[in-house]
């Protein structure tokens, strides 16, 4: 009954396996403020899928000419229909409950790039896992602060917590990251 309440949002938290019913109205206006924000968000007049997948095929197509992926890999990643990425908000209850924030999110299913995306995530973890700060988990951390030497009197630990990573990042940035994991690789196909 509750998942036909139209005056709830019922999600899954940005931690843990909990979920939120979250009323309507707070989760629009936290929406409203995500979408606001004019730095990182901007509204567009067109739909800019066509441009979008002429520019991925363009590239692709560069790519291939110049012996960077083969023509299996070129048509794995070539879109020929896309649709525009989906945008919710996952509730940070970790951080209060009260006037709680949302983690923005915008799905890239059936998005221009999924299949580039998919075939990023495939090649570059590996080599994410060689990185010395490379941090799993929670669990993971946990084992290899455990496995430290003692600590000397004027350490100091601290974290950090990254606000906006991905919307920070340029456009241009996919294909930059694209263009370097492929380059790692000593097989050319898929």
């Amino acid at each position: 009954d509750l998942s036909r309440d139209f005056n709830v949002v019922i999600k899954q938290t940005d931690k843990g396996s909990a979920v939120v019913v979250w009323d309507r109205e707070d989760y629009l206006q936290e929406v409203e403020n995500h979408l606001g924000d004019e730095n990182t968000y901007s509204e567009v007049d067109t739909n800019p899928i066509p441009n979008l997948i002429q520019l991925v095929s363009n590239t692709l197509n560069e790519m291939k000419r110049k012996g960077e992926i083969d023509e299996k890999t070129r048509e794995f990643l070539s879109v020929k229909e896309s649709k525009l990425g989906r945008f919710y908000l996952l509730p940070k209850v970790h951080k209060r409950l009260f006037n709680v924030p949302g983690r923005p999110v915008i799905s890239n299913c059936g998005y221009v790039t999924e299949k580039i995306s998919s075939f990023l995530d495939f090649h570059l973890q590996p080599l994410a896992q060689q990185v010395n700060s490379y941090v799993k988990d929670t669990n993971d951390f946990l084992r290899k602060i455990r496995n430290l030497p003692p600590l000397q009197g004027n350490t100091l630990l601290c974290s950090i917590d990254v606000v906006s990573l991905y919307p920070s990042i340029p456009n241009e940035g996919g294909l930059a990251a694209m263009r370097d994991a492929l380059d790692t690789r000593t097989n050319k196909s898929v």
